[in-house]
C-alpha cells in the first residue's frame, strides 16, 4: 500500500492533475481470491493503516482513490463461502461462474449480494479516505435467474438488485464505476472499465479467429455521459499498448494501465505522454456528443471519430495512409481541435541497445 503512495508522489511530480487510481486484490489472497471476504486489508500489504494512509495520500493530491470487488462471483475457500448463497440451476444445481486466479468460482444470488456488501462498505467508509469503489462482473453479466427455493428470482429481479448494490455505493458519496458497462448502469456509473477491448482478441492479431475491428457504438449513445476505460487484461503488462492507446484516442477517452509496481518505473514515461495527450482530448470533449464514427479507407485500417463541438480524430491501425493533406504513419493519429493546428503523430515501443 505504500508504494501505491509513492506512485501518486511521482504522478504529482510528473504534473498529473486529474488521475484515478484503483486498487485491486488489496484483500488477503490478492486479486480475484477468496471473494466473497474481502475485509480486512492485506496485512503483508499494510493492513488497515496502510490502506488507510495509500488513500489519503491520493485525496491530498486531488485524485480519484477507487477499490475493486466483486459480490457476484465466490470461492469454494472463502472464509464465508455457503452454497445457500449461490444461485442455482433448474434442476437444483449450483451455477458456476468462470475460472479465474481464485480457481473456478460460483456465482451468488444478487437477492444476497447486499448483505454481503454491507459489512465490507461500512468498514471502508470507517477506515479509509476512499472516495470511489469499483465492482467487478456486476454490469459485465447477463441476467440471470436463480431457481433457489428460498431466493428464487428472474432477471428482472436480477437487474434491480445489481442496479441498489450499484445506488447504495453512490449513497456513500463515492464515484462509482464497473466492468465492461451496460446502459441501465449508465444513471449511477461514472465510469466503465472494460468496454472496449474485451470484445475483439486484438491481443492475438488479424489470424484469430474472433479478430474483429472495434466500433464504438456505446460512445455514439452515451460519450457525454460515463467514461469508458479499455479492458485492463492482467498483470504484467498484457495488453496491447499501442492499439489501446489509439483506442482511446479514438474514443476521446483517458488512458488506462493496468499494472503492479515492478512496471511503474517502464512505462512511467508513457504514461505521462498519454496523459498530456489524451487528457487535453478528453477535457475538451468529456461532455460532447460523439456525431460520428467512420471507416476512411475501404480496408478498415484508419477510423475516424467526430464530437460536437467540431474535434476530430483519426487513427491508422495498420499501413501508412494519406488523410486528406495528412500522411498517417502506422499506429499514427491525427487529433484536430476547432481552429488550431493538428495534433499528428504515431505511438511505439521504441529498441534500446545496451
Amino acid at each position: 500500500f505504500d508504494q501505491v503512495g509513492e506512485m501518486v508522489e511521482d504522478m504529482q511530480k510528473m504534473g498529473m492533475e486529474k488521475a484515478l487510481v484503483l486498487l485491486g486484490g488489496w484483500n488477503r489472497a490478492g486479486y480475484d481470491r477468496e471473494h466473497i471476504d474481502m475485509w480486512p486489508p492485506a496485512e503483508g500489504a499494510g493492513g488497515v493503516e496502510g490502506l488507510a494512509r495509500a488513500s489519503r495520500k491520493a485525496i491530498e493530491a486531488g485524485y480519484v482513490f477507487s477499490l475493486h470487488d466483486n459480490y457476484q462471483d465466490i470461492y469454494p475457500d472463502s472464509p464465508s463461502y455457503d452454497e445457500k448463497l449461490v444461485m442455482k440451476q433448474p434442476d437444483g444445481s449450483v451455477h458456476l461462474g468462470g475460472v479465474w486466479d481464485g480457481g473456478l468460482c460460483r456465482l451468488v444470488c444478487s437477492s444476497q449480494a447486499m448483505d454481503l456488501a454491507d459489512p465490507v462498505i461500512k468498514n471502508v467508509k470507517d477506515h479509509t479516505a476512499v472516495n470511489s469503489y469499483y465492482l467487478d462482473t456486476t454490469t459485465s453479466a447477463p441476467m440471470y435467474e436463480c431457481y433457489d427455493e428460498d431466493h428464487p428470482m428472474v432477471r428482472a429481479d436480477d437487474r434491480a438488485n445489481k442496479r441498489a448494490i450499484l445506488d447504495k455505493l453512490a449513497a456513500q458519496g463515492w464515484v462509482v464505476g464497473a466492468e465492461a458497462g451496460v446502459d441501465w448502469a449508465v444513471p449511477v456509473a461514472t465510469f466503465f472499465e472494460g468496454m472496449p477491448g474485451s470484445a475483439v482478441d486484438l491481443n492475438h492479431g488479424a489470424e484469430s479467429a474472433d479478430f474483429g475491428m472495434m466500433v464504438p457504438l456505446f460512445n455514439l449513445v452515451y460519450h457525454d455521459a460515463v467514461v469508458c476505460y479499455w479492458q485492463h487484461g492482467q498483470p504484467f503488462g498484457r495488453e496491447d499498448h499501442v492499439n489501446h492507446v489509439l483506442h482511446d484516442l479514438l474514443s476521446a477517452q483517458p488512458s488506462s494501465w493496468s499494472l503492479i509496481y515492478e512496471q511503474w518505473e517502464d512505462l512511467k514515461p508513457l504514461i505521462w505522454q498519454c496523459y498530456d495527450l489524451l487528457g487535453r482530448l478528453h477535457a475538451r470533449t468529456a461532455f460532447c456528443d460523439m456525431v460520428s464514427h467512420e471507416y476512411v479507407t475501404p480496408d478498415f485500417e484508419v477510423h475516424r471519430t467526430t464530437f460536437s463541438d467540431g474535434t476530430t480524430v483519426s487513427v491508422n491501425f495498420i499501413r501508412s495512409h494519406a488523410c486528406g493533406d495528412i500522411m498517417l504513419a502506422p499506429k499514427g493519429f491525427c487529433v484536430s481541435f476547432p481552429g488550431e493546428e493538428p495534433i499528428v503523430g504515431r505511438l511505439s515501443r521504441d529498441i534500446v541497445l545496451g
